[in-house]
């Protein structure tokens, strides 16, 4: 295990550890990815995980650092995960750009992973999903249905989430949603609020 792998062990998977100080020297020197990505495939639990977190905030100032690790990903993504590694996995794919052969395997597993046990989990796919949209235009319609189902049915967090989402594609809610949902007192129901979800 080498040196930027190291900083990652300790603890337990409910603390990040270092993961901050990693992704912030690989950001600094883009040359140092060679050494965190060994760590997605990690023997330690606690080292993959924050190896994930901190690929996660590396690819938020570098997007294009993940181009060439894309069947990587997809791998992973194909894999069994746990909740801590799929939530950063889920994060990370729409900021790829993937080819058509590749792409339908993608959105099957982003699909699949609406249907994993952890709301945060289902959130980061609903996100994911929307996200991918410009790479899958013509499913836009698929995933607007989606998202409103959640609007309709999904946990608080999810329907935050979907009401920020329907803003953001310009969408109207659907019909019959449940009472209690939507915010009380707002002129317009369903105005960008406050707080992520």
């Amino acid at each position: 295990m080498g040196i930027l792998l190291r900083k990652l062990e300790g603890g337990d998977l409910r603390s990040k550890g270092r993961a901050d100080e990693v992704a912030r020297e690989v950001v600094s020197d883009p040359s140092l990815l060679d050494q965190l990505l060994p760590g997605l495939d990690s023997e330690s639990p606690v080292v993959r995980m924050r190896a994930f977190d901190a690929l996660e905030k590396v690819s938020r100032a570098l997007p294009q650092a993940l181009q060439p690790e894309g069947a990587l990903l997809l791998r992973l993504l194909g894999e069994s995960q746990p909740k801590e590694v799929l939530w950063h996995l889920l994060q990370m794919i729409p900021r790829v750009h993937w080819g058509r052969e590749q792409l339908p395997a993608v959105l099957n597993a982003v699909d699949r992973a609406l249907s994993e046990p952890s709301s945060i989990v289902r959130t980061c796919a609903l996100q994911a999903r929307v996200d991918l949209i410009p790479q899958s235009p013509e499913q836009k319609p698929q995933v607007i249905q989606c998202v409103q189902k959640q609007l309709r049915s999904g946990t608080p967090a999810m329907r935050s989430r979907a009401r920020k989402l329907l803003i953001a594609l310009k969408e109207p809610p659907s019909t019959s949603i449940p009472p209690g949902i939507l915010p009380s007192g707002s002129p317009f129901p369903f105005a960008r609020r406050s707080g992520s979800g």
